[in-house]
């Protein structure tokens, strides 16, 4: 028996239930060479799920005509997307995609308490589309959604090796697509005080050290990736670190860069002088190093039309506006000009002998005339293959590098890493030159070639003991 059919877009349904009326219809490939007809037992907007000569199959309906007395009024008409998130995400930047995307979609929006949360329903027409946001906690989340409870987990963590391997295994055999991961929005941890505090920096040392201030954190003790401050006063709601921070004119917080509300942000001291300034842009560009991205993390559960349509909205241009107006970061790439990158020349001037000066000289030379995108792929887990911070990265450096209005011609897909890293990275920048390449396909951007560099760390971001550079991969274009 033939069990696939038609380029791998229909499967074996082993076990749906048959229907004493149910209707006939015939289903037409758009490219004419394939008909198949038969009893259709279950569509969903989208798929079509049909007992045929060849056995129960479900075949993608974008790519068929459908005739026949089962074609007609067997959309689904009302939808249920769950999605589990964090308080901190249902309370402002959910809301405000939901809403965006239902204006998008000329639709209205009803807002509904539910035991768990909120449901919002976005109607348009005779159909609706629910989304009932769940709040919990990160772990709950994980559980959630590897028990098929949930549609959707937005959470500030990647999954663990263990959980990937049980939400692959919980979606084995499944009829549809495997489990996936990607990062739609970006945060960053950053210390603040009190308008009234006075000074307007912070040196990473002092967090070591907190006889002089007081320090509150809704994390825990370990702040900035390493440093580890055992006379913290810590704080679970974000609301109580700013009250804390507030009410004492010498007190330091740690928060998020989208909760910093009136709070002043401080600058980061280094050994030898000021870091990156921490904006949109340096976190976008990992220029400032403690950001958080939130991972969306899909189930393999059936989906119809309407859910689809939303979670692709997610990581769309317009849904990105959104997530910048909330207070959050996106990921659209920005252009920085290579005047921009001053203070990270100095740095390299100020600590490279002279066989790493004559490779920055090196370095300038071929950056000359080129623009830094935000997009960078930093390996700070190690040089394996692109993890989903990066993959998603891509995917928006590709729809940016597509758009015609940008006029680059060429792409210079760039790695600075230590020389014992230079083998492992070549492979990297071959990979991810062939991502672009792949992405910038039928597409109507200008660029017309792609280069690969394999630099030594000659251009380091900072230059703190408390950081280590990791190896990373930025994007130039010219």
């Amino acid at each position: 028996m033939r069990n696939c059919v038609y380029n791998l877009m229909c499967v074996i349904l082993m076990a749906l239930p048959t229907f004493a009326h149910a209707n006939e219809v015939a289903l037409s490939s758009k490219s004419g060479d394939l008909q198949i007809s038969g009893t259709l037992l279950d569509f969903d907007g989208r798929y079509y799920s049909i007992e045929s000569e060849y056995g129960n199959v479900i075949l993608d309906g974008s790519l068929f005509e459908c005739s026949g007395s089962g074609c007609s009024g067997s959309f689904r008409k009302s939808e249920t997307l769950k999605i589990a998130s964090l308080a901190s995400l249902n309370s402002i930047l959910m809301p405000a995609l939901i809403e965006n995307f239902a204006r998008l979609s000329a639709g209205t929006t009803e807002v509904d308490d539910i035991e768990v949360g909120v449901a919002f329903t976005i109607m348009r027409g005779d159909r609706q589309l629910r989304i009932e946001l769940i709040e919990t906690s990160e772990n709950g989340a994980v559980e959630s959604l590897i028990a098929h409870q949930i549609d959707l987990a937005l959470i500030s963590r990647d999954l663990t090796e263990a959980e990937k391997q049980q939400h692959l295994k919980s979606a084995s055999g499944s009829i549809w697509p495997a489990p996936s991961s990607e990062i739609i929005a970006l945060d960053a941890y950053v210390a603040v005080s009190s308008p009234l505090y006075e000074k307007n920096t912070l040196k990473l040392s002092d967090l070591q050290s907190v006889d002089h201030v007081s320090l509150y954190t809704p994390q825990n003790t370990k702040v900035f990736g390493s440093i580890r401050v055992d006379g913290a006063i810590l704080h679970d709601d974000f609301d109580d670190v700013l009250q804390a921070v507030d009410q004492q004119k010498n007190s330091i917080g740690i928060l998020p860069f989208s909760k910093i509300r009136d709070t002043k942000m401080l600058r980061l001291d280094a050994p030898c002088g000021t870091m990156p300034p921490i904006t949109h842009r340096s976190i976008k560009s990992r220029d400032y190093i403690w950001t958080t991205p939130f991972f969306l993390h899909a189930s393999s559960l059936q989906r119809g039309p309407q859910a689809e349509e939303f979670i692709n909205y997610l990581s769309s241009i317009s849904a990105q506006r959104v997530i910048q107006r909330a207070g959050f970061v996106d990921l659209s790439p920005e252009v920085i000009p290579l005047s921009a990158q001053g203070q990270r020349l100095a740095f390299a001037v100020q600590n490279g002998d002279s066989a790493q000066l004559g490779e920055l000289q090196q370095t300038v030379r071929i950056l000359n005339g080129a623009s830094r995108l935000t997009t960078t792929l930093v390996f700070d887990d190690g040089l394996k293959n692109l993890a989903t911070r990066a993959q998603s990265e891509l995917s928006h450096l590709n729809r940016f590098l597509g758009q015609d209005r940008n006029g680059f011609q060429e792409v210079l897909v760039v790695s600075f890493a230590e020389k014992s890293q230079k083998e492992q990275m070549s492979e990297l920048l071959k990979l991810v030159s062939r991502e672009i390449g792949k992405g910038l396909t039928n597409s109507f951007g200008s660029i017309k070639s792609i280069e690969t560099h394999n630099f030594a760390n000659v251009l380091p971001l900072h230059c703190s003991d408390a950081i280590s550079n990791a190896p990373r991969i930025e994007i130039w274009v010219r």
